[in-house]
């Protein structure tokens, strides 16, 4: 009875019971919002977008990041051309988690399917692509679960991420995204709650320099609408 009241489900269960909940709710004739990762691997994935696209079926992974006043500024300056043709980002994104449980069962663990989600996903949106290539090394535990890695994607453009994961150091938890014009630095990490500085480069000096040309600031993620993350100052 519960069930049949119920329009849209969120699942943020362990890794490993994704798949199965969503199709659950998918057949059930729900709509879904689902916990990154979406599920262990491509095939599942695919088969729950088939699923939820023949039921006409709304059906998302929760990547929050997206739906930040950052993200729409940043958007905003790429589109408007502010950093020109977008070529690097370089980021890092870790955390000592030695203590979570869940990174470590063998079904659904590991940093990449944890933590590597952030850097995988905002490189395909600023880039707007897959990857033709993906390089990667790292740090297995016991299991072979993946504790921390470096890796590089890169885009048909010419572009490319150069990343580090881990989910036993902390990190610097920057993004920093660089154009042909200019870049911005996304700080801890890549979402609302702190500054987003914006650079531009002086053409008549050396390339090296950089100029602060503007700034966003968001006081909070929970009062964003009140926030002052569109300010931004032409030099």
């Amino acid at each position: 009875m519960i069930l049949l009241s119920l329009d849209v489900i969120y699942i943020g269960s362990i890794v490993a019971t994704h798949y199965e909940i969503a199709m659950m709710a998918l057949n059930a004739g729900k709509h879904v919002l689902c916990e990154k990762p979406l599920s262990i691997n491509e095939k599942q994935s695919r088969s729950l977008f088939e699923t939820a696209k023949e039921k006409n079926l709304f059906f998302m992974e929760a990547i929050w990041s997206r739906f930040f006043e950052s993200y729409k500024f940043l958007r905003q300056r790429i589109d408007d051309g502010d950093l020109g043709e977008i070529k690097e980002i370089d980021l890092e994104f870790g955390f000592p988690l030695a203590n979570t449980e869940r990174l470590f069962l063998k079904a659904g663990g590991g940093s990449t399917l944890d933590l590597g989600v952030y850097p995988t996903q905002i490189s395909l949106w600023v880039f707007r692509a897959e990857p033709t290539k993906v390089i990667a090394f790292g740090k297995l535990n016991e299991d072979g679960l993946d504790m921390e890695y470096n890796g590089e994607y890169h885009f048909p453009n010419g572009g490319i991420t150069k990343f580090k994961v881990s989910c036993l150091n902390a990190l610097s938890n920057k993004a920093t995204i660089k154009g042909s014009k200019g870049e911005i630095v996304v700080s801890l990490p890549f979402r609302a709650t702190n500054l987003c500085h914006i650079y531009q480069r002086k053409y008549a000096l050396n390339d090296r320099f950089k100029m602060r040309v503007g700034r966003t600031k968001c006081q909070s993620w929970r009062n964003m609408k009140n926030s002052s993350f569109f300010h931004y100052f032409k030099p």
